[in-house]
């Protein structure tokens, strides 16, 4: 896989990166942190099983802390992979690509696996839980966004706390 995103990571102008390698970013970006989450999201429905005093809210507020500083680093790494620490453009367009892919992933493992419709699953977002998973997703899709406004250029992808 590394040599995979070595190549799409050469793919970029001497002026900047196209809007491929922000669409490429913004892809990986989502399956990393999409394979994170799915695993936090098995070990939190197995806690809340075991645990009878934990809240479906309880368990996401401590999940998502970890989650998004996981993010925040792995969003560094995908931004320097695709040179995209110096243009705002490009990390909003990351971070959107990686935010849609997210929901509509979410939104089909809810179809899929909970076999509840459309319909079902955007009712879900009336829960605090929900509501609250929803804006940590948000901040997810800002984080390429905040490290190019946030951060001087050379730390823009190297530094990992949030």
């Amino acid at each position: 896989m590394s040599r995979t995103l070595d190549t799409m990571a050469a793919n970029h102008t001497p002026s900047g990166p196209r809007l491929k390698d922000a669409v490429l970013a913004g892809s990986v970006y989502f399956a990393a942190i999409f394979a994170i989450g799915f695993v936090f999201g098995v070990l939190r429905t197995l806690a809340l099983d075991a645990l009878p005093n934990l809240t479906r809210l309880g368990a996401v507020l401590v999940e998502i802390p970890v989650i998004l500083a996981l993010a925040w680093m792995i969003c560094g790494v995908v931004m320097a992979r695709f040179s995209l620490s110096a243009r705002e453009g490009a990390a909003i367009v990351m971070g959107v690509i990686a935010l849609v892919l997210l929901l509509g992933a979410e939104a089909g493992l809810s179809i899929g696996m909970n076999g509840l419709s459309l319909q079902q699953h955007l009712a879900l977002y009336h829960q605090p839980s929900h509501v609250t998973g929803l804006a940590g997703q948000c901040l997810f899709a800002l984080f390429p966004w905040f490290r190019v406004r946030l951060l001087p250029p050379p730390a823009r992808h190297l530094q990992t706390k949030p």
